[in-house]
């Protein structure tokens, strides 16, 4: 198990917004071969800091683990610069940038259990529109699917909804400005936490091994710092 709560998402000085995105999509700006003109037709990029953290420091104190808000912010910077450099690069009027949870990790909210946020940037996508359609994670993968001229892999994708309602016919080439973080990226969990002991004692030594309703309750008393709704477990069940 390596510990990775002290690695950014986003680069270090002196990279810049356009060679996040060069590199996000295959561009080697040094290489000279023609063939570093053509990327991939999908790439798929990994961020780690999508998933917020307990509020309890490790045993060495001298090494306080970030604080959930800041790790949250951390990961939309570091997304804002991709989809920042990738709209400034001469592969943005035929590029589609799909970003989703890998799942909603049981994070049951006052709608439903099973939500999960997902966004589709591209010029072909509806600019300030909210789709409120009911998609599935498969609805995704049809919708990358019918782009690249793939057939369905399974049952699943096959009989998916494909995520039309979300494009235009129209292009808007206009490149995408990332915003900086609201928050400061150096905030750090304290010993005396209001909620520290509780974190301290989840086992996190094996994936799934913790009460989710637990840390569900902690993460939200710390971000929020009220008592949380009652989940809703499951819209399809009623």
């Amino acid at each position: 198990m390596f510990d990775l709560h002290e690695i950014l998402d986003q680069p270090p000085p002196p990279l810049t917004v356009v060679d996040v995105g060069a590199a996000s999509m295959g561009e080697g700006e040094a290489c000279e071969d023609p063939a570093c003109a053509l990327v991939p037709r999908k790439t798929s990029v990994f961020e780690r800091d999508q998933r917020s953290q307990p509020n309890a420091p490790p045993a060495d104190e001298l090494f306080l683990h970030r604080v959930s808000l800041e790790v949250m912010a951390d990961n939309d910077a570091a997304l804002g610069m991709v989809i920042e450099g990738v709209s400034k690069s001469r592969f943005w009027p035929k590029t589609a940038i799909f970003v989703l949870e890998d799942d909603a990790q049981n994070g049951a909210d006052h709608v439903d259990s099973h939500r999960s946020p997902a966004f589709i940037l591209s010029p072909y996508t509806r600019r300030g529109v909210v789709d409120s359609t009911m998609y599935n994670t498969t609805s995704m993968l049809r919708t990358m699917e019918l782009i690249l001229g793939l057939r369905p892999m399974t049952q699943f994708d096959a009989a998916a909804k494909p995520m039309f309602a979300a494009f235009s016919n129209e292009p808007d080439t206009r490149p995408y400005e990332a915003e900086k973080p609201r928050i400061p990226l150096t905030t750090r969990n304290t010993p005396g936490n209001a909620t520290a002991a509780r974190s301290a004692a989840l086992d996190f030594s094996e994936a799934d091994l913790i009460d989710d309703d637990e840390l569900n309750d902690i993460l939200w008393r710390a971000i929020r710092g009220t008592d949380p709704p009652p989940p809703v477990r499951s819209y399809f069940s009623r």
